[in-house]
């Protein structure tokens, strides 16, 4: 039996990835006291009644204003709830008859044509960076070619099924159309640059050992090779198909389980976008996202790398910048802060 920390080698959440979760809620709440300090509360500069209470007070009532008002968080989050729970439904779906997996299995026969068929899996794949990443390896390992891990591994930090309904909720069809269009585009492009550089000093044969890994996921209990095998039990959906072998059950469970990996980046983007419409000052916005300026993509690309943004919180921050900006939303940098920081 392997120690619960043996996980970190399995691909478990990246410490750091939480450190900036909790980096951008002391940021946003840095920002509400500055604003609230500044102007009083609801953007306004304190008058009458607002003068005589204290600052806590204030900062206590524009807090539960940001929250329960009409147009707060919690009734965003109401509107979000149906795509969220279709998103786990989807999603527990692929995973509890791997059907990523499945069509993994068949990429090494087609050749050129498997950076095309892997764009599309790593769009439906529901998987996050760090998970994609030990996928990739598992792949290359078990002898793939490296040009449609690429793509895998291009293209589903970009969008899951979860993502695609979060984001035909937020932002509408016609942007979802563009980021399922630009993600998929992304990951072909990184194949094809991968195939291409195969034989022209990239030797991926040497670099990685044919058969060394099977691909699947290493917590799965029927994971094949016992020696990579994690019994830590660490996801429920795991621990419920060791006692049972009621496909739906094993559905329901691994539905279940990613109702807080998915959920606290929603709750995250609902939260950061509402307190960047509300607070941010419009000039900085309009320069970065309304200025149509060419430099702005660059700006946002470079700014949004080192930012670790969820695929599923970037729609809804998205969405208020949008909201903010009254229509003159630039698609390139909307583009950009939607793909370089995931």
């Amino acid at each position: 039996m392997k120690k619960a920390d043996a996980c970190g080698v399995h691909g478990a959440s990246s410490k750091a990835a939480n450190r900036t979760l909790l980096w951008m809620i002391a940021a946003s709440l840095s920002l509400i006291v500055w604003h609230v300090w500044t102007y009083g509360p609801s953007g306004h500069w304190a008058a009458g009644d607002a003068v005589d209470k204290a600052f806590p007070l204030l900062l206590w009532g524009e807090l539960l204003d940001l929250v329960f008002n009409n147009h707060g968080i919690l009734a965003e989050l109401w509107d979000i709830l149906p795509y969220f729970l279709v998103g786990l439904l989807l999603g527990g779906y692929l995973r509890t008859y791997k059907v990523a997996v499945k069509l993994q299995a068949s990429l090494r026969r087609y050749g050129i044509a498997s950076v095309f068929l892997a764009s599309l899996i790593g769009i439906i794949t529901p998987l996050c960076a760090c998970g994609t990443l030990t996928t990739a390896i598992s792949l290359l390992f078990a002898g793939l070619p490296l040009a449609p891990v690429m793509s895998l591994l291009v293209t589903s930090p970009l969008l899951s099924p979860s993502a695609f309904l979060l984001t035909l909720n937020d932002l509408g069809p016609e942007w979802t159309v563009i980021r399922t269009v630009s993600a998929y585009a992304m990951g072909v492009f990184a194949g094809l640059v991968a195939h291409l550089l195969r034989n022209r000093g990239f030797k991926t044969k040497e670099l990685f050992v044919e058969g060394a890994i099977v691909r699947g996921d290493f917590h799965d209990d029927d994971y094949p090779d016992e020696r990579l095998r994690c019994n830590c039990r660490e996801k429920f959906g795991n621990r419920v198909a060791v006692k049972t072998s009621n496909k739906f059950l094993i559905f329901l469970a691994k539905s279940a389980e990613m109702y807080w990996p998915v959920g606290k980046y929603i709750l995250l983007g609902v939260a950061v976008g509402s307190i960047v419409e509300r607070y941010m000052p419009y000039q900085w916005i309009y320069h970065l996202f309304g200025s149509r300026d060419p430099l702005s993509i660059v700006w946002v690309t470079l700014g949004s790398v080192p930012l670790f943004l969820h695929q599923i919180s970037a729609s809804s921050i998205l969405a208020h910048i949008k909201s903010s900006l009254h229509g003159t939303l630039d698609s390139g940098a909307a583009l950009a802060s939607l793909s370089a920081g995931l």
